[in-house]
Parts: C-alpha cells; structure tokens; sequence
C-alpha cells in the first residue's frame, strides 16, 4: 500500500488508493523476473545503495553475509528454489 502522512503525531495517514493499484500492477508484472536475475547484478544494486536489505530477501530471493556483503551462492539458490514451489507457483 502506499500512504500519505496527513499527521503522524496522532496516526493519521491517508491511503493513496491509485498509487497503490499502480504499484501491485509493477509488482505482478516483475516479480518473477526479480527472481532470476543474476545475484552477483543484485548485489552490485544493493552495495550502490538502490535496494535495501528487505528487497534483497524477499524482492529478489538474493541471501547474503551481510558481514562481507557477499552471496551465498548455495543458500540463494536453495531460498528461490523454496519460493517457487511455494509462491510463484500461485502466481498465476
């Protein structure tokens, strides 16, 4: 969803409701590719500053040593092989 602050100090907050149409469409239109792309391209956008740590992970399927910002080549593979048969198989 995508909101706006109205008031945050009293938790008032307004839902943008074509922003958001917008923003599911992108989202069922790319998400299997997210899932492909070469980890090695993920990371370079992630060290850049373009993606955070949560859309590494659940955005791309891309796991990393977050100590040396390096991927775990058998881990990625084994988390996107997870979230095929659990996910993107629903997608349809």
């Amino acid at each position: 969803m995508v909101i706006k602050a109205i008031d945050p100090d009293v938790d008032h907050y307004e839902i943008l409701q074509e922003e958001t149409s917008r923003k599911r469409n992108y989202i069922r239109e790319n998400r299997k590719a997210w899932l492909t792309e070469d980890p090695q391209n993920v990371i370079i956008k992630y060290r850049e500053g373009i993606i955070g740590k949560l859309d590494l992970i659940r955005q791309y399927g891309v796991i990393i040593d977050f100590s040396t910002n390096t991927v775990l080549e058998k881990t990625t593979q084994q988390f996107r092989e997870m979230l095929h048969k659990r996910s993107v198989a629903y997608w349809e």
